[in-house]
């Protein structure tokens, strides 16, 4: 979905922000979530904090991609260079 969003000048930063997004949520999980049990002596607070951030993110996802070209089926070249011609070898090999 990250490739058919960005531009495609812009994937590879496009496809590092997404996993640096994911690696910084993989680090602060367990410690946010351990410091809501402490607080609150169960896993309730942390299973709700999870599961609102899940819905806003699913909300940001579903808006991002109505503005993107994606849902609007528009077709856009994915290079804008032409490619080179290959090189044909005469002669022995």
């Amino acid at each position: 979905m990250i490739a058919d969003i960005a531009e495609p000048r812009l994937l590879g930063s496009a496809f590092g922000m997404n996993n640096m997004i994911g690696e910084i949520g993989a680090v602060l999980s367990p410690a946010v979530s351990g410091a809501l049990r402490n607080a609150t002596g169960g896993w309730e607070a942390a299973v709700f904090l999870d599961a609102g951030l899940i819905a806003c993110a699913a909300l940001l996802c579903v808006r991002e991609a109505a503005k993107s070209r994606v849902l609007r089926r528009e077709e856009e070249p994915r290079f804008t260079r032409e490619p080179r011609p290959t090189r044909v070898r005469v002669g022995p090999a």
